[in-house]
């Protein structure tokens, strides 16, 4: 049984470093991170997007059927768990889109499309840790739902472009 402040072994070293994977951030990272999230924030915005929000926490089903029972993400990199009654199979999302798309469903969002939406967040995959590439790591997307058009690839194209021109990227293509 846990017991708050205590390990489980009492013989078993304190754990005093973030999972593999994962990591802490403080001072002017975390600046550098809430200025690109905001810069993104008002851009999306001004091209028509509006910000949505979704669990961290979704039904393992959820990501099955939108990446696919055979892919590498639901097959390798997705952390799964049983729910504490053992009724249900939970998956930290991986990405943004199918969890979206959920929500867009239950509730009934899609009734007048098209809709444009943009997230940032946490994401979560369990790959094998290398330079450059965590386990946990932020995500910022948009998303068109109801809009087929190749101007939706367009505007999506120069949206990315001005957001990475306006972080000082020079040479972005």
């Amino acid at each position: 049984m846990y017991q708050q402040g205590a390990c489980a072994d009492a013989s078993a070293p304190k754990q005093t470093h973030a999972v593999q994977g994962m990591k802490d951030r403080f001072g002017d990272e975390n600046r550098r991170f809430q200025w690109i999230t905001e810069k993104g924030a008002r851009l999306a915005s001004l091209y028509g997007f509006e910000q949505i929000s979704t669990p961290i926490l979704e039904y393992a089903q959820v990501f099955e059927r939108t990446l696919g029972e055979d892919s590498d993400v639901v097959g390798k990199e997705l952390y799964s768990f049983e729910s504490r009654r053992g009724q249900h199979r939970l998956t930290m999302r991986p990405e943004g889109t199918a969890g979206i798309t959920r929500a867009l469903i239950s509730q009934k969002q899609y009734i007048e499309l098209p809709k444009k939406y943009y997230y940032y967040g946490p994401m979560f995959r369990h790959e094998r840790p290398q330079k450059g590439r965590l386990r946990q790591f932020e995500q910022f997307g948009v998303e068109f739902y109801g809009e087929s058009h190749p101007s939706s690839d367009v505007e999506t194209i120069e949206l990315a472009s001005k957001f990475l021109n306006g972080l000082g990227l020079e040479s972005v293509s």
